[in-house]
């Protein structure tokens, strides 16, 4: 550095004085020595650089600067081979890369990254003491890349065949979080690395293999959103691979950013798994210099991420066939197991109601024994009729279709309903039923029949699996702008894992052949749907086995109590007198003979001058020759249907029958066969089968609006 070579001669000499007649000899070959090196003191600072040194780093270390405190010799593991040539024990470390702004030289001229070879001698005083160490380095820069080039081209056709053979995500990950940990610390000297998946363009769903790197760190990554400026984020955005020279960048914008330690800050680069445009993952390799993302790396990278992708998206494809294949096979059995219950429920009833209609038919019963008969057909039917209901309900709610006729209803005349209809049920079960109701109106805005249902469905679910001399409770309590119905049971309780699932449809918490209890599952599945179209919801809760269970659904309450007054809701069946249609004369349309006997025997019992008619052209013929005050009228009538009669009805002057009060009944019981009636000029659509108490009622009902 302008001093003649005698003069630097010397200068070395004086350092090394303590190696007595050898530090000439040592003075001489280090300062003209070709090879770059170093001079440590037996503390492990640097003393003394030679000539090729400079030449070969174009910079020195700071006065300041310590061997033994290397941040790289500490991550390459020289370190210990370092710390024995300090204790007298020569020796040499591996090629490693390195650049001048690694240590953040303060005399950096041109800052070339070079790969060397290091060998370390330790040089003894004439005690024998280790007095110095002498660090001398080859320029291996060029066999280093030709050697990582190999190694690339290696990882890359092995790790070909591994990715190819790996089909599930959980083996593909492994071999891509192999090729991060293992091949490409090897090649790239790269002590920190993370693999991690990406859910949307906006969030890390999970980190699924790291090394090396702090906790910390993967916390903040591990299911967080994407921060503003990060590598991470545009590499994910633009689905091109960032460098950084600093792994902190990484968080830096993340509110727990400065909660990270890191032992020393390195650069490296994000590489994103792109397929498409969609960026499947992101790899993160943090290299032991900051330069290591370089142009002559890029394809490398590139090419390394392009396989890994492709990799990872056929075993994302691959998991997704496996799911839907389990799921299809899953819901084959679900079905198989839900049309053998169905089978079981619908034939169960039929076998006694067959059985006892041949025992009656036979007029050989006894009087008791044939109103015990009538009695049993008459539950099995309607416990038939309620299967049917469940299941048109739940085809409705999954196709969005039930349709809610909302109203201002008064919560607590609605519940009281419910509980007389399970009373009888109660009472057969020797189950005591306490039904507590305000006396205060409760305005809920809602459909008065669905209400219903629900309070009916939680009473005869309480009602069923509560052993005799139990005790369901029902309950209403009003709360802020909400109302609640509580329904509570002393019965057989639930087991607590079970409870989460009470509300799924066709979950039961016994199955199979042997349980106690019969129903297909769909009642309080049932509830919940029709609870949350109301803008509630249902709770359910039990202390486990034997410890009875409890209901609790949550409502809005109507906004004023003026709105009440504009709309009066009575529901459930009214009571009505032999009086209230006695006389009126009605006309049942329906081509099936067995119905058609049926209501006009229902009706005429009940005072009603019944005529019938098997087909819309008979029906028409008989209102022309004297019209009804009620029409009731069938659907589904060969020929003609019934939304054709009643078109030409209503096409018909008023003196001919033309604003005749008119009933659907029928088979039909959608939301939309309700809408499609009304529309074509019926006042009401009643669903078969029908109680003929709650059919008077309707044609009772149908014949004073039109008086």
């Amino acid at each position: 550095m302008g001093l003649r070579d005698d003069e630097r001669v010397r200068k070395v000499r004086a350092v090394l004085r303590p190696l007595g007649e050898l530090s000439d000899v040592f003075a001489t070959v280090f300062v003209h020595a070709p090879i770059a090196m170093q001079i440590y003191n037996a503390e492990g600072q640097s003393l003394l650089v030679n000539q090729a040194f400079l030449d070969l780093f174009h910079t020195q270390p700071p006065p300041e600067y310590r061997i033994l405190d290397d941040e790289i010799a500490t991550e390459t593991g020289a370190i210990e081979v370092l710390r024995r040539a300090f204790a007298g024990e020569p020796g040499s470390i591996r090629p490693v890369w390195y650049d001048p702004r690694d240590l953040k030289q303060v005399h950096v001229t041109e800052g070339r990254r070079v790969a060397f070879e290091s060998h370390v001698i330790p040089l003894h005083d004439e005690r024998g003491k280790v007095a110095f160490v002498l660090l001398f380095m080859s320029d291996r820069t060029e066999e280093t890349r030709q050697r990582e080039a190999i190694i690339i081209e290696r990882m890359r056709i092995a790790r070909l065949q591994s990715f190819t053979a790996a089909l599930s995500r959980a083996t593909t990950v492994a071999e891509i979080a192999s090729v991060i940990v293992t091949r490409a610390n090897a090649a790239f000297y790269a002590p920190r690395s993370l693999v991690a998946l990406v859910a949307q363009a906006d969030r890390v769903l999970d980190v699924i293999a790291s090394h090396g790197v702090p906790p910390a760190l993967v916390g903040l990554l591990h299911r967080s959103p994407l921060t503003e400026n990060s590598p991470v984020t545009a590499a994910v955005q633009t689905g091109k691979a960032q460098s950084f020279r600093n792994i902190r960048a990484i968080t830096e914008h993340h509110p727990e950013h400065g909660n990270i330690q890191l032992a020393s800050d390195r650069g490296g680069v994000v590489l994103p798994l792109v397929v498409g445009a969609r960026v499947l993952g992101i790899v993160i390799l943090s290299f032991g210099e900051s330069l290591a993302f370089t142009d002559e790396r890029k394809a490398d990278f590139d090419a390394f991420a392009h396989l890994a992708a492709q990799a990872l998206d056929r075993a994302l494809l691959f998991d997704l066939a496996q799911f839907e294949r389990q799921r299809a096979e899953a819901a084959s059995r679900a079905k198989d197991e839900f049309l053998a219950m169905v089978s079981h429920e619908l034939r169960t009833p039929l076998n006694s109601m067959l059985g006892w209609a041949t025992l009656l038919r036979g007029g050989t019963l006894a009087a008791e024994t044939a109103t015990k008969a009538l009695e049993t057909l008459e539950r099995n039917a309607r416990a038939q009729a309620q299967l049917i209901d469940d299941l048109l309900d739940i085809a409705r709610i999954t196709s969005g279709k039930l349709a809610l006729r909302r109203e201002i209803v008064d919560f607590g005349p609605v519940v009281r309903a419910a509980s007389d209809a399970i009373r009888p049920a109660a009472d057969a079960r020797g189950v005591v039923l306490d039904v507590s109701v305000p006396d205060v109106a409760c305005k809920v805005w809602g459909d008065a029949e669905r209400l219903q249902q629900v309070a009916w469905n939680l009473l005869s679910n309480a009602v069923k699996f509560t052993q005799r001399g139990g005790h369901v409770r029902l309950e209403i309590r009003t709360r802020d702008d909400r109302t609640d119905l509580l329904v509570e049971d002393t019965g057989m309780g639930m087991d607590p894992a079970f409870v989460p699932f009470v509300f799924e449809r066709f979950r039961q918490a016994e199955g199979g052949p042997s349980r106690s209890h019969g129903g297909l599952g769909l009642g309080l599945a049932i509830v919940r749907n029709l609870v949350e179209l109301h803008g509630g919801s249902v709770e359910a809760f039990s202390e486990g086995r034997g410890r009875g269970s409890r209901f609790v659904v949550s409502l809005p309450l109507s906004v004023t109590s003026d709105e009440a007054a504009e709309v009066h809701i009575e529901p459930g069946v009214l009571d009505v007198t032999d009086g209230s249609v006695r006389g009126l004369h009605v006309l049942v349309v329906d081509d099936d003979d067995d119905a058609r006997t049926f209501l006009a025997t229902a009706l005429g019992s009940w005072g009603c001058l019944v005529e019938v008619a098997d087909s819309a052209s008979q029906a028409l013929a008989l209102l022309e020759q004297s019209p009804p005050d009620v029409l009731v009228s069938d659907i589904a009538i060969p020929g003609e249907d019934g939304y054709a009669l009643i078109e030409k009805v209503r096409a018909l002057p008023p003196h001919r029958g033309g604003l005749v009060a008119a009933v659907a009944l029928t088979a039909h019981a959608r939301g939309e066969d309700r809408k499609r009636a009304i529309v074509a000029g019926f006042q009401r659509h009643v669903a078969k089968p029908v109680d003929a108490a709650e059919l008077v009622t309707i044609i009772r009902s149908v014949a004073s609006a039109r008086t």
